[in-house]
């Protein structure tokens, strides 16, 4: 891909730097272990993003990387994508614009036609760091790394500018299971791995790249994910982008979303049915494909992030008479501990002496120690 930029349509009047004039200086010809750089698949789905299509090919196309597959699957846009991809069909390995259900069977279209040994997908009103396929390359070196996770930028009109890595992985995976995430569109994996997981659930419509996470991590476990010192992604927020669009009804899909998924995988590891019982009868779970869980985790550790979780959603909710009977729960559980948290949490429900309740009673229980 060195030297692209001279041979790609001329970018729109006005636009300057990176991705319009600028492209990835020219890579070594191996990785600096002197391996050869692996061939990595960029899957893009879109659906009229015609507005900022053209800058997300280009961040991808001018990595200068010489390895890349790169698909797009266009879901029938009618807002000039169509054009897009026309001319810069050359460039691309394939593209297609029909109708589709939705993103994830436009990622799994991609998916079915990839034959990169690394992968991720790429929004298309997303864009690549400078570099950054080198960088998920170079991540992959160590032997056994079965994926790569960088930084992410956020960034848009009226948003702050911050950077996000996710959330660490050196603490148990019983804890990654309930608290962690990662950022999508920094995060790379083998795509051997995305396949044995069957790709996303086409049925998911908000959540897929959580509901993967947790299906990767139940298969794989968290030791082989590799973090890198690097921007990758640059995460777009505009007016019309999925998640500022439903970000008024984000909170509870997500939190929908995230206790189906719990649910499910609770029934395959065993968790305590009385706990999966009030999870049912809580949230209005949704049907979603059964997990297949092969790392050790401990039951009663399990039990007792599941309880804390309700105990959580109890207390914000103001169902206090339930989060008094899960935090009695929580308290016989071998895990628990009388930190600042649990004392805050026993004063605001009026489970301490008054004294005690009265001094802790003002605090939120949520804010770090």
């Amino acid at each position: 891909m060195t030297g692209l930029l001279p041979q790609l349509p001329t970018p729109p009047a006005g636009r300057r730097g990176w991705p319009w004039d600028r492209e990835t200086p020219a890579l070594p010809p191996t990785r600096s272990d002197g391996s050869s750089w692996p061939r990595i698949t960029v899957v893009t789905p879109s659906y009229q993003q015609a507005t900022f299509l053209e800058e997300t090919l280009r961040s991808v196309l001018l990595q200068s990387y010489p390895a890349l597959e790169y698909i797009v699957v266009d879901g029938g846009s009618t807002d000039g994508s169509r054009e897009i991809l026309e001319r810069y069909g050359e460039w691309l390995d394939h593209w297609v614009s029909e109708p589709d259900s939705g993103q994830s069977e436009a990622i799994n279209k991609g998916l079915a036609r990839s034959t990169g040994e690394v992968w991720n997908w790429l929004n298309s009103d997303d864009l690549l760091e400078p570099g950054a396929l080198a960088a998920v390359a170079e991540g992959f070196t160590p032997t056994g790394t079965r994926a790569v996770a960088g930084w992410e930028r956020r960034f848009g009109e009226g948003h702050p500018t911050t950077l996000h890595q996710g959330t660490p992985r050196d603490h148990p995976l019983e804890w990654t299971l309930f608290v962690g995430h990662l950022d999508q569109p920094c995060t790379y994996f083998r795509r051997m791995d995305i396949e044995e997981l069957g790709g996303l659930d086409t049925g998911l419509h908000w959540g897929m790249d959580l509901d993967l996470y947790m299906r990767y991590l139940l298969r794989f476990g968290q030791e082989d994910i590799r973090s890198v010192d690097s921007v990758i992604s640059n995460f777009r927020l505009h007016a019309d982008s999925k998640t500022v669009r439903q970000e008024g009804g984000a909170r509870q899909e997500d939190q929908v979303a995230r206790w189906s998924f719990r649910a499910e995988w609770g029934r395959e590891v065993g968790v305590d049915p009385e706990i999966l019982r009030a999870v049912e009868a809580t949230f209005p779970l949704r049907q979603v494909r059964p997990y297949r869980v092969e790392v050790e985790l401990d039951s009663t550790l399990m039990d007792f992030h599941f309880t804390s979780e309700l105990v959580s959603y109890f207390y914000f909710q103001r169902r206090d008479e339930e989060a008094r009977h899960w935090l009695a729960r929580l308290r016989a559980n071998p895990f628990h501990r009388w930190d600042r948290r649990s004392l805050v949490l026993h004063a605001r429900l009026h489970l301490l002496p008054a004294p005690m309740s009265r001094i802790l009673a003002g605090e939120n229980p949520y804010l770090s120690p």
